[in-house]
């Protein structure tokens, strides 16, 4: 029978026996676990793991090894099984291997020994579940095709303005996967930008339809977070056309202005459904922020979708959004731009979407609430943000319980 592979490489071999124990003790019959104690032992256990059909879904190295280091070995195991995500576990790794792990083999995560137990088994659950998902994906994409494939011989009689739209559709959904699946380059690229930052990111399905999104504009940075209409796939359509919107509106035409990026993406998306036959009316509630670096100004605007400030330890600011969705129809009123100082402040933000306020958990199974989590993030403010988000995750994870998750949770912070 089909098995999943788990395959630890150190070349310690205390180091092996402890790992396969705790990881055959938290995940059971749901992973097998091998080991080898060098990269050309790894791989003659690849070899014999693939021959017999099995399934290598993590690959988990030390960094110092004889021969070969750690970083070598998972690009050529990369080259051969892109989908397996590969986690370097050491206390050794120099900056230039970890940097090739991630350019060359899609590093999954890095993790300093010693390790927490909990911490390493939630980022194997983590990784397990991602790896899952890009299969799943890669499956719902062909189906995806397959119907835009059946909805072209249709919309090819309908009118140029709607072509346009629905090619517009089959780009996004080309970059499908990579927007799904690109969580940890897009986080580095984040950390570039800020002194501190986290993304706690969790789609209920395969797919998700909250996104974030983020363009570095001469001397500026302006971050989106969305939560589109729906879930799963019909979410997943919403938020590849939200991120195109944002990337015309920011790139092309070079609007930088959170109230003015909301009104074009919304005039924008009108034009996608405009159609005399169509019902349609999705959109997403979504927060824009832009940080003006020379102007030492922080500019936000939000459409359902409000921010929280903090600044030089003062009491926690609720910035309220626009009572209105990005959905394609006539405004009823202007999308509301608010600014705020911040030279010489030490400043942090949070956006985010419904899913983590709305689950439902706890002793007497009620949503999480708006005033919780507010609670929560000004009860964290002297953590860093790296922390804040292993907090974030625990506090979910506990509220949840063993309930369903019912949306797909998006919740973000930063520090300038």
């Amino acid at each position: 029978m089909k098995k999943k592979i788990v395959l630890c490489v150190d070349d310690e071999q205390i180091v092996l026996n402890s790992l396969k124990s705790e990881i055959s003790r938290h995940f059971g019959n749901r992973l097998r676990v091998e080991v080898a104690e060098s990269a050309a032992e790894a791989l003659e256990v690849l070899a014999f793991l693939q021959e017999r059909g099995h399934e290598l879904v993590i690959l988990l190295s030390d960094y110092v090894m004889p021969n070969k280091k750690g970083d070598e070995l998972l690009i050529e195991v990369h080259k051969e099984l892109p989908y397996a995500k590969k986690i370097l576990l050491t206390g050794q790794a120099n900056l230039e291997g970890i940097a090739n792990a991630i350019n060359d083999a899609d590093l999954y995560q890095y993790i300093s020994k010693p390790w927490e137990t909990y911490d390493l088994m939630m980022t194997l659950e983590a990784a397990l579940q991602s790896y899952e998902q890009q299969v799943q994906l890669k499956i719902q994409n062909a189906e995806l095709k397959a119907l835009n494939e059946s909805l072209e011989e249709k919309v090819a009689q309908r009118t140029e303005e709607l072509q346009q739209s629905n090619d517009q559709v089959q780009a996004s959904i080309r970059y499908a996967k990579r927007i799904q699946t690109a969580v940890l380059p897009g986080l580095q690229a984040l950390n570039d930008y800020f002194s501190d930052s986290f993304v706690f990111y969790l789609p209920r399905d395969v797919v998700s339809g909250d996104f974030y999104w983020y363009a570095e504009k001469e001397n500026k940075i302006i971050v989106a977070a969305a939560d589109c209409t729906g879930h799963g796939v019909p979410g997943a359509f919403m938020s590849l056309i939200g991120n195109d919107l944002l990337n015309r509106t920011v790139h092309d035409k070079e609007i930088h202005k959170p109230d003015a990026i909301l009104t074009d993406i919304n005039r924008r998306l009108g034009n996608v459904w405009k159609n005399e036959e169509s019902k349609i009316s999705d959109g997403m509630d979504i927060s824009v922020v832009m940080i003006d670096f020379e102007m030492q100004k922080l500019y936000y605007a939000g459409a359902k979708s409000p921010m929280l400030l903090f600044q030089n330890g003062e009491q926690m600011k609720y910035v309220k959004p626009t009572r209105q969705s990005v959905d394609g129809k006539t405004l009823k009123r202007p999308f509301e731009l608010q600014e705020f100082d911040i030279k010489d402040t030490k400043t942090r933000f949070y956006l985010y979407s419904d899913g983590y306020q709305d689950q439902f958990g706890g002793e007497h199974d009620m949503k999480f609430g708006s005033k919780q989590l507010r609670q929560m993030i000004a009860d964290l403010q002297e953590e860093s943000l790296q922390k804040q988000e292993e907090s974030v995750a625990k506090a979910f994870q506990n509220w949840q319980g063993k309930k369903v998750q019912i949306d797909d949770v998006l919740l973000m912070g930063f520090e300038i």
